[in-house]
C-alpha cells in the first residue's frame, strides 16, 4: 500500500503557503485601505475595472468605524470590507451582534491589491472634483458679501 503521507505532504504544504500569503496580503491590503478610509469623506465612491468601492461608516452599540468596502449586488446594496481580517470572514464590529461586518473574499483583495494606482487615483480625482466644487462655492460667496 501507498504511503498516503509522502502524497498529501506537498498539498498540505502548499495550502500552509497559501494560507501564509493570504494573510500578508490581508494585512497589506487592509492597511491601505484603512489610509484611504481615513482620508477620503464617507460615502466617496470610485468605480475601476467593474468594482465599485465605497468608503463606509458603520456604528455599534459601542462605537463607529469607517473602512473601504467593495459595493454588489442587484443594486448596490450590499458591501464587504476591504480590511486586514482574514478574506471571506465575517465579525461584528465591537461584539455587537446587530452590526455585522463581512469582509471581502480573496478574489476580492487580489483585485484590489492588483488596481490599487488606478483606485487611489480615482479617488483623488473625486477629492479634486469636491476641492474645485468648494473653491467655487467660496468664490460666489466671496463675490456676495462684495469682497
Amino acid at each position: 500500500m501507498p504511503d498516503v503521507n509522502r502524497y498529501t505532504d506537498e498539498l498540505f504544504r502548499r495550502g500552509e503557503e497559501r494560507r501564509r500569503l493570504t494573510k500578508q496580503l490581508a494585512e497589506l491590503v487592509g492597511a491601505v485601505a484603512d489610509k484611504i478610509a481615513e482620508t477620503v469623506p464617507v460615502g466617496t465612491e470610485v468605480t475601476v475595472n467593474d468594482k465599485t468601492y465605497e468608503v463606509v461608516y458603520r456604528q455599534s452599540n459601542i462605537g463607529s468605524t469607517r473602512f473601504l468596502a467593495v459595493r454588489y449586488g442587484e443594486y448596490g446594496d450590499h458591501y464587504e470590507a476591504i480590511t486586514d481580517r482574514e478574506p471571506g470572514e465575517s465579525f461584528y464590529l465591537h461584539g455587537d451582534f446587530r452590526c455585522e461586518i463581512h469582509v471581502a473574499d480573496r478574489d476580492e483583495f487580489l483585485h484590489f491589491a492588483n488596481h490599487l494606482p488606478e483606485i487611489i487615483a480615482a479617488f483623488e480625482a473625486k477629492e479634486e472634483e469636491v476641492i474645485a466644487a468648494l473653491r467655487r462655492a467660496f468664490d460666489r460667496l466671496r463675490a456676495v458679501a462684495g469682497e
